[in-house]
């Protein structure tokens, strides 16, 4: 099955004059034609076949990574990825086996680029004749500069292990988190990469029955953050922040908001008095979206904009600068009868909405991934939807 992937890039006024334009009315570039800035969200046209975007690595502004899965074959849930070469999107040949083990499923949930020859894609696989659920192994894959290629990671305990997010910190550093299933009730996973092999790093302490990372972020070697949500036997779930100082990870206290569950879905560093963390927290029936910042000495709960009506989540949050900072994800629109992607901007001082380009689609969609090109203003963010997208924007 085909999936039509878009992405959206900001254009200049000459350019939205070009009378290309969709089914939908939102004005596309050529697939040649590479992206121009402006202040607003509009479309590209993206590879083939990437079904499930899920993470996004840029390394400069003609060197972009997609990642997450895509219908292979027989195999409907496969690794994917795409390379964007400042032109069009492409999709590139991942891992379909590994050790002699062929995967039934694959996927790649995160991702961070060094240079153009190393990036590392991280999410999960089940070898051929695994047990469901109770077979997921941790998958870590590295591309360098001609082909991906599988790296062998370990596993926790004998159950399910699946990797989240990943932050390369230099060649002979790098840490992926995720979880592993024991007697049905996760625990967080931290991997570390020592430039030779991963190897599983000792649980820290962290209070509550459970708990699961689900992304990672390094301001240095010895200032290093990861976030999630930990559980307790009632199955509240409250927020879970992680600290590794350079000698050992440690729990650290985060703020609680509403009368219900806190997930932190995402982590960003600018700087080690700069780091946002975002996800959702119930406040009665309402989903809300959940943005917080660490200002060197404490968290601390920062409003973020919430127009869904029942229902806002953040999937995914990057700081560039004390001024630069962007959120996304998706929130309900009664009107639509469908959930859509939301995207929204920190200028310094508050959290505001920037409408996105299919905001108004009456398909359901998200946005799980946004980065910023190095150098450049340009912002990349990618999610799926009943059709997948991919979104850029150069404020």
């Amino acid at each position: 099955m085909r999936s039509t992937i878009l992405v959206f890039v900001s254009l200049a006024a000459s350019a939205l004059a070009s009378g290309l334009v969709l089914a939908s009315g939102l004005p596309v570039r050529p697939a040649d034609a590479a992206p121009t800035c402006g202040s607003s969200w509009s479309t590209v046209p993206s590879a083939t076949g990437l079904t499930d975007p899920r993470a996004i690595a840029p390394v400069a502004s003609n060197d972009i990574w997609i990642v997450g899965s895509r219908s292979d074959g027989s195999v409907s849930n496969a690794t994917g990825a795409e390379h964007w070469d400042g032109n069009r999107w492409t999709l590139v040949s991942t891992p379909s086996s590994s050790s002699g083990k062929t995967f039934s499923q694959s996927a790649f949930n995160g991702a961070d680029a060094l240079r153009s020859a190393n990036v590392w894609a991280v999410g999960y696989a089940l070898p051929s004749g695994s047990r469901t659920r109770a077979g997921y192994e941790t998958l870590t894959a590295r591309w360098d500069g001609t082909s991906w290629k599988v790296v062998a990671s370990p596993n926790a305990g004998t159950n399910t292990n699946v990797l989240t997010g990943i932050d390369a910190i230099g060649p002979g550093l790098a840490y992926a988190v995720g979880y592993y299933a024991a007697d049905l009730v996760r625990h967080s996973l931290i991997l570390r990469w020592n430039g030779t092999s991963w190897s599983v790093v000792p649980d820290p302490n962290i209070s509550g029955s459970g708990s699961t990372l689900l992304d990672v972020a390094a301001v240095s070697a010895d200032d290093i953050w990861a976030v999630g949500y930990k559980t307790f036997s009632n199955q509240r779930a409250e927020t879970l922040v992680l600290h590794y100082n350079g000698t050992t990870w440690q729990q650290v206290s985060a703020p609680v908001q509403g009368s219900g569950e806190n997930v932190l879905t995402s982590v960003s560093a600018a700087s080690d008095n700069n780091v946002w963390a975002a996800g959702y927290y119930i406040d009665g029936s309402q989903r809300k979206t959940l943005t917080l910042h660490y200002d060197g000495i404490t968290w601390s709960y920062v409003p973020s904009v919430n127009e869904g009506q029942g229902a806002s989540i953040l999937q995914d949050i990057e700081v560039s600068s004390e001024s630069d900072a962007w959120a996304v994800g998706f929130e309900n629109r009664p009107s639509l009868d469908n959930f859509v992607r939301t995207t929204q901007r920190w200028d310094g001082s508050s959290w505001s909405a920037v409408p996105s380009a299919i905001s108004g689609f009456a398909t359901q969609s998200e946005m799980l991934s946004v980065a910023k090109t190095p150098g450049t203003s340009q912002v990349w963010a990618a999610g799926p939807p009943a059709f997948s997208a991919v979104e850029t924007i150069c404020p």
